[in-house]
């Protein structure tokens, strides 16, 4: 399954990870690595979440 995120939601992902890399030197980068852990529980799971 291959996942891509449209051009809106990787701007949001962007802003968010340097806002908190801002706030916190590291937790950008920790916010990242949890969106990646998402994605691949999502990958890994597919029928866990519901379909819009």
């Amino acid at each position: 399954m291959k996942i891509v995120l449209d051009q809106l939601a990787q701007l949001e992902l962007d802003d968010a990870s340097e806002y908190y890399e801002f706030e916190t030197p590291g937790l950008g980068a920790q916010f990242r690595e949890e969106i990646k852990h998402g994605i691949h529980r999502i990958r890994e799971y597919p029928d866990a979440w519901a379909k819009e």
